[in-house]
């Protein structure tokens, strides 16, 4: 496994999805992969900074946007992967990421599945 960011974006074909929504989760991604817990929390709008820096204990190998969908007024963008864990063969892992408009309209990822 090489751990990166291999998504192909033009493959992308959803009417959910949009640039915007890429500008926030490519640099969320990278952070992961780079283990950057800063760039990840600047990333993320959370209420809880650090939530998600477990994420940063793993290797990750992002490969495909899976089927995009909208559930109680959030978009959902499952990100395929393969997830190596310390000592452990890599496996395939799904992890969704869950995008919120605010008010004045701007895509925000409010949660990571």
């Amino acid at each position: 496994m090489t751990p990166g960011v291999h998504v192909d974006w033009d493959q992308i074909d959803s009417p959910l999805w949009n640039e915007k929504m890429r500008k926030k989760l490519e640099p969320v991604l990278h952070a992961i992969v780079d283990k950057d817990a800063e760039a990840l929390n600047r990333g993320l709008d959370l209420d809880v900074p650090g939530m998600f820096d477990y994420m940063l204990q793993n290797e990750y190998d992002f490969e495909k946007v899976g089927s995009i969908h909208e559930e109680y007024g959030r978009v959902l963008v499952p990100v395929e992967s393969m997830l190596g864990l310390t000592g452990e063969a890599p496996k395939p892992y799904n992890c969704t990421f869950y995008f919120e408009q605010d008010k004045a309209g701007e895509w925000r990822i409010v949660s990571i599945d």
